[in-house]
């Protein structure tokens, strides 16, 4: 490893956590974790909350992700406005079915605010994994403030052959509370 204490090059290797400028009354940390685990920077103070920023310096842009996902973000960015901070970041799967379809025909799949409590204006993902009978194209996205069909999906079939049969999934929807 390029970072331990006894290498040629003089890297240093910390073993444990490493907490600096604590006594400026917030302070940072940088807990490790062991493989497979997941390591965490956070902000130290003796107070209930407090506030944390990353940035880069100058004009320069800033990169989360891996080595091969990034999430670049350059210049100025409010990604929510003012007044619509989340307020949670939530994900679940469901299950559901649909009728045989025919070439070109569409079907609604409904999630009930049981399965995803979703109101208008939140920042919704859906993703439909892999049905049991041939591939369903997502074709739009509906929202209500009913609690029955919170959030309809509409599938269909773009394949040139009839489904035959009823078909099953299990679908999974992330949204971003901003409501």
């Amino acid at each position: 490893m390029n970072v331990r204490s006894s290498n040629t090059l003089g890297h240093v290797h910390f073993g444990h956590s490493l907490v600096a400028g604590v006594d400026e009354g917030i302070g940072v940390a940088l807990n490790p974790a062991s493989t497979g685990g997941v390591a965490v920077i956070e902000p130290i103070t003796d107070s209930d909350t407090a506030a944390m920023t990353v940035r880069a310096k100058g004009a320069a842009v800033l990169k989360i992700g891996n080595s091969s996902n990034t999430l670049d973000f350059a210049g100025t960015i409010s990604a929510f406005g003012a007044g619509s901070a989340p307020k949670g970041f939530y994900s679940t799967t469901f299950g559901y079915e649909f009728a045989a379809l025919s070439s070109g025909q569409s079907a609604d799949i409904s999630i009930a605010s049981t399965t995803a409590d979703i109101q208008p204006g939140d920042l919704v993902f859906c993703s439909l994994g892999v049905p049991t009978v041939q591939p369903l194209a997502l074709l739009n996205v509906r929202y209500s403030t009913a609690a029955a069909s919170r959030v309809t999906m509409v599938v269909g079939n773009i394949t040139s052959t009839t489904f035959a049969s009823t078909g099953s999934g299990t679908g999974r929807i992330s949204w971003v509370d901003l409501t």
